[in-house]
């Protein structure tokens, strides 16, 4: 679940109602971070976020509870799952940490939480439907994943 929804993570940064071109560099540094890579920078990486899971399973009930760490919104995914996720999302911080506006040029170009949260899901949900149409294999995916992997 953790590679699942920080790939879900990513690829919400690389579409075009969030940061679109931009989003480009965001990648996965295994287990759980979230890094831009940035050409300009002297080591080249930043971390923009980071991703918590703890699973839970009772039988046959797993609720999904995701807590998006952009304002601390929390939003259930499915009541009929038991999944604990956590993930921090730098959106709008300060200097000297790096948030995703800031990968955006300053002018006609914007971000928002309400956009990047629902994009987030949107991916997830696709994601989450494909994972469990093939049993719960992370195979579907797996090359998508490398790609965004940071050491790749």
């Amino acid at each position: 679940m953790q590679y699942l929804f920080g790939l879900a993570v990513t690829e919400a940064c690389r579409d075009d109602a969030v940061l679109g071109v931009w989003g480009k560099d965001v990648r996965l540094k295994w287990p759980n971070d979230l890094y831009a890579v940035l050409a300009d920078e002297t080591d080249g990486r930043k971390k923009v976020g980071g991703i918590l899971v703890n699973t839970n399973f009772r039988g046959d009930i797993v609720d999904i509870v995701i807590g998006m760490c952009l304002s601390f919104v929390a939003i259930a995914l499915f009541a009929s799952y038991n999944l604990d996720s956590g993930c921090g999302l730098n959106l709008f911080t300060s200097p000297p940490l790096l948030s995703l506006s800031h990968l955006l040029p300053s002018e006609g170009c914007s971000i928002t939480m309400e956009r990047t949260l629902a994009i987030i899901m949107a991916k997830f949900e696709g994601m989450w439907s494909t994972f469990t149409a093939h049993h719960g294999s992370f195979d579907p995916f797996m090359d998508l994943y490398l790609s965004r992997w940071l050491h790749s």
